[in-house]
């Protein structure tokens, strides 16, 4: 990427980024993905942005978050669920290769696509931030679909219907915790009431 003032050059290599991620994901797409794909993606990406606003953080951390969310589940395209993160990190520094960017921290790209790992023990607040903008979902009334459609996902990779989900739901709405304090304000008490009722489901099909 030829000189230009810093603000320019974060502009064009995020136009360049979320190109190429929408890219990928057309060209590679997988008809299993039925969570981990590009509308999931571009959510993860709208999350960061909404939370980079609230926090006001400078124009490279914005740039940062927004990069790593738009790559974090790349590595879903070419390779099983265990170590996508670390091929989303590869096809991050893919197209680094071939748009080279001075004024982006390579390495805290990386860091925050690695942080998406779960279970999440983001180290930075940018880990932290990009963590609960990929788990935003677990807070809100949509999260019922959600995990339906990863249910469904993960059925069809595997051959095999996934056993004791409910049972599997309900520990990760147990577990998780947001790692900000503007999630954990705005979305705890909706997990909450995810978890109850999951649990009331649980308990009705005699699980618990």
């Amino acid at each position: 990427m030829n000189a230009s003032s810093p603000h320019t050059e974060l502009t064009s290599f995020l136009l360049l980024a979320k190109q190429h991620v929408i890219g990928l994901f057309k060209r590679h797409w997988q008809p299993y993905l039925h969570y981990h794909n590009l509308q999931h993606t571009q959510q993860v990406v709208e999350n960061v942005i909404m939370l980079a606003t609230h926090y006001e953080l400078n124009p490279v951390d914005c740039a940062i978050l927004e990069t790593a969310a738009w790559f974090h589940d790349t590595g879903h395209l070419f390779g099983p669920t265990l170590g996508h993160e670390e091929a989303g990190v590869a096809r991050f520094y893919e197209f680094l290769n071939d748009h080279p960017c001075d004024a982006i921290p390579a390495e805290r790209i990386a860091l925050c696509i690695l942080s998406t790992k779960m279970p999440q023990q983001p180290s930075t607040f940018l880990g932290a931030i990009i963590c609960d903008a990929d788990t935003y979902h677990l807070g809100t009334a949509q999260f019922s679909v959600t995990d339906a459609l990863l249910k469904r996902e993960i059925t069809e990779r595997t051959g095999a219907v996934p056993a004791h989900w409910e049972v599997n739901t309900l520990d990760l709405l147990r577990t998780h915790r947001y790692h900000t304090s503007y999630c954990y304000l705005k979305q705890e008490a909706g997990k909450q009431r995810n978890y109850e009722q999951y649990l009331e489901k649980a308990q009705s099909m005699m699980l618990l």
